[in-house]
């Protein structure tokens, strides 16, 4: 009767092992509506995360791109911000929307310290995104640009 109760405790076991490796497996990124703010955020950080700089300044406006062009990226410091995307999980928090201007935030989930460290940080990010050409492009606040557009900021007259 033992021998029952071990062989049904150790499928019982298997089926729930199965079960938590297939939900872990089919987890995977939600599909956002093209064209929407949030889809423009979505393909603007897969983009940097695979270091396609071309296609992330297609999504970003071009008072953006004026205000940090291309050029500029070889001066700056984004390999700490690269290393922790790669390192990171993104998550949608919110989108704000009011005729052509949008707000999308996202949460980055930052895992630390290495394979079996449980040290974990998130941060939250605000890109501002304005319609341009039909499109939503993003217009401030682009981590992980963030040197290029601090400056831009600090040199505002506005801010002073």
């Amino acid at each position: 009767m033992e021998r029952y109760w071990l062989i049904g405790g150790g499928a019982l076991l298997a089926v729930l092992l199965v079960a938590s490796v297939a939900l872990a497996l089919g987890r995977g990124e939600d599909t956002l509506a093209p064209n929407s703010p949030e889809y423009a955020v979505q393909s603007f950080l897969r983009a940097i995360e695979s270091r396609d700089f071309a296609a992330a300044d297609s999504l970003r406006s071009s008072e953006l791109l004026r205000a940090c062009p291309p050029s500029r990226y070889p001066t700056l410091d984004m390999r700490g911000s690269l290393d922790e995307l790669d390192d990171s999980r993104i998550t949608l928090s919110g989108v704000e929307t009011m005729d052509e201007i949008s707000v999308v935030t996202v949460i980055q989930t930052v895992r630390g310290g290495g394979v079996f460290s449980s040290y974990e940080w998130d941060d939250e990010h605000r890109y501002a995104l304005r319609r341009e050409d039909g499109a939503w492009r993003i217009d401030a606040y682009v981590w992980p640009y963030d040197e290029c557009v601090w400056e831009r900021f600090e040199s505002s007259d506005t801010l002073r």
